[in-house]
């Protein structure tokens, strides 16, 4: 009986992710920020790779932003951008019960849980596919320039790439949906749960910024943030998926309140 009720669960939160993403296909806000994050962000880091492929034996700050060791410094930008926009949705489409699908979905015997599970699941995919196209077409863009020798060729290193698609962005998008749909649902206005939201992404940014170095992989959400950026030493270690761990355990907490 447990099993067939977990089950039941499951798929109620699938049902709900589809209708969830199929309505953010259709509104306007998610489009442009999708548009907007594969262009935005393509452009800078093929922009940032012609620079170090330029003028890096010129000026040594330009040979940090190397394609290999970028990710140290483009993953807490791309992880704030990411983390507006999820705070944005998960405020703005937090509302009635007519707007989190049951009209789609009355059929199903589906629980409160479970809708609002598969309403950030949808946003927290929808946040990610584009930052993930965007760092995936800037990655084949940039093998083929270093093929043909060109000024912005060059790739990422792939362990990093991964760690931020896979890991970094995922738990850190799910916690921050998570803690804005429980303000949203708390307070009762979305006006106000979109500045809680901003406030608490313009919180982080500060606290990656003021943190001492010592405490930082207490806050830090990004793996290779605050390091020095290097090809050989990967800065991954156990704490850093414990933490990722830790970080989607929150969210789902934030979900069950």
């Amino acid at each position: 009986m447990r099993e067939r009720a977990a089950g039941n669960e499951v798929r109620a939160i699938w049902a709900m992710l589809l209708t969830e993403l199929r309505s953010l296909r259709r509104s306007a806000f998610p489009r442009v920020y999708a548009v907007s994050a594969i262009a935005g962000l393509g452009a800078s880091l093929l922009l940032a790779f012609h620079w170090h492929g330029v003028a890096s034996r010129l000026f040594a700050v330009l040979a940090d932003i190397a394609p290999p060791n970028i990710l140290g410094w483009y993953g807490a930008p791309i992880l704030c951008v990411a983390l507006a926009s999820v705070v944005v949705l998960a405020a703005t489409r937090s509302g009635s019960e007519q707007d989190l699908g049951f009209e789609a979905l009355h059929a199903r015997p589906l629980s409160t849980a479970s809708l609002l599970a598969g309403r950030l699941l949808a946003q927290v995919v929808w946040c990610w596919w584009p930052m993930a196209a965007a760092l995936a077409g800037v990655q084949c863009v940039g093998a083929m320039g270093a093929a043909v020798s060109a000024t912005w060729g060059g790739a990422m290193r792939m362990d990093a790439l991964l760690v931020l698609l896979l890991l970094d962005l995922p738990a850190a998008l799910a916690l921050f949906a998570g803690a804005t749909t429980l303000v949203a649902v708390a307070i009762r206005s979305r006006a106000a749960a979109v500045v809680c939201g901003l406030a608490l992404v313009a919180g982080y940014g500060w606290a990656l910024t003021a943190t001492p170095s010592y405490l930082l992989p207490a806050v830090n959400l990004v793996s290779d943030f605050g390091e020095q950026p290097s090809d050989l030493l990967a800065t991954r270690s156990a704490q850093t998926f414990l933490q990722r761990a830790a970080t989607a355990l929150a969210a789902a907490g934030f979900v069950a309140l």
